[in-house]
């Protein structure tokens, strides 16, 4: 955490002291008047109120939305699942052997969907691994571009 505290803090202080006036965002983004044509998707329909609330933009796919909600039902699901199994210890007495059997299976359920996520993710990232370097071998190189924006 200390380590991380001064690597901003001298960011700050070396962005401060180094600043030269405005930086136009929309030229370095290629937004707006830069804009790059076909490399955004259009704009989706205007978002409802609630789910900008949530952080859902409009980058975000029907698959985004429903691994969004999927994992706010399952975080839900559990926290009541754990809640109404205390509040029912509370009042009627539970074994020990009930709770044991409640965490076994709450471990077991949530080993397994670790794994498949696991499997998912790197099922997708070699193949979207894969797809970008195909992609970057039919890309032209620009040899005098060293990254800097003017």
């Amino acid at each position: 955490m200390i380590a991380s505290v001064v690597a901003i803090g001298i960011y700050v202080v070396v962005s401060l002291l180094t600043c030269r006036g405005e930086f136009d965002m929309d030229r370095m983004l290629h937004r707006g008047a830069y804009g790059v044509p076909g490399e955004h998707r259009p704009a989706a329909p205007a978002l409802q109120r609630w789910k900008k609330r949530l952080g859902i933009s409009e980058e975000f796919t029907r698959g985004d939305e429903f691994i969004y909600f999927f994992n706010v039902a399952w975080t839900a699901f559990w926290f009541a699942t754990f809640a109404i199994g205390t509040v029912a210890a509370l009042i009627w007495s539970i074994s020990e052997h009930s709770w044991e059997t409640w965490w076994l299976i709450t471990v077991i359920i949530t080993a397994v969907v670790g794994v498949i996520t696991i499997i998912w993710f790197l099922w997708g990232g070699i193949r979207d691994l894969c797809q970008m370097l195909s992609l970057l071998s039919k890309e032209k190189v620009d040899a005098t571009d060293d990254g800097t924006v003017p």
